[in-house]
């Protein structure tokens, strides 16, 4: 259609472009992975050898959950006039998080008591370590250990606080109970065995 299209003229050169290589790649996935925690938490490593480039995740905000699963890596080469970029599947076992140990953020608030008193936990904060990093704070869920019976004594100087297996220590000083001696008046006669006589305390 010459009254639409104009005709042209010259030389042109024609380029045949070379196909681009596959690149070399084995993936692994390096260290743990933990349940609750993202995808991009998780490590993966190209084999020693492999062509360079980088790895990433395709969706690195999904979170673990326990158990075994396949997800979507992304490679691109360094050089990418010669490699292509190419994406593939890899599995992720992912364990459950468990706590590693349990220490005090914040004391409780009373730390002086008398013996046979009950310890007071009011204002206290606790701090939960888990192995894949995560700290929680907790001021319920967790019991409370004397060291003698069900209640405190003269010669404590810590309570322990369990949770989850682990245990930390609370400080406390802890005093004698104050009692009165009593005083008694009026006449009595020992006789070897007992007391008789006509006795009174007078103290409370």
């Amino acid at each position: 259609d010459t009254a639409t299209f104009s005709s042209l003229t010259g030389n042109y050169k024609i380029v045949a472009v070379e196909p681009k290589e596959n690149p070399t790649i084995n993936i692994s996935v390096s260290g743990m992975a933990y349940a609750e925690t993202k995808l991009s938490t998780v490590s993966i490593v190209l084999a020693e050898g492999n062509t360079e480039g980088t790895l990433e995740w395709l969706e690195p905000d999904t979170v673990l959950e326990v158990g075994e699963k396949e997800f979507t890596w992304k490679f691109t080469p360094s050089d990418t006039e010669t490699y292509k970029q190419v994406t593939g599947k890899i599995k992720v076992t992912a364990v459950a998080q468990t706590l590693t140990s349990i220490s005090i953020k914040t004391a409780q608030t009373k730390t002086s008591y008398t013996a046979f008193e009950l310890f007071d936990a009011n204002g206290l904060v606790l701090t939960a370590t888990y192995n894949a990093g995560k700290v929680v704070d907790i001021t319920e869920g967790y019991e409370v250990v004397y060291n003698t019976s069900n209640s405190l004594r003269a010669s404590d100087t810590y309570v322990t606080l369990s949770c989850g297996g682990k245990t930390c220590r609370a400080n406390i000083v802890v005093s004698k109970i104050s009692v009165k001696t009593p005083e008694i008046d009026g006449t009595y006669v020992y006789s070897g065995v007992s007391i008789t006589g006509n006795l009174k305390q007078t103290a409370d």
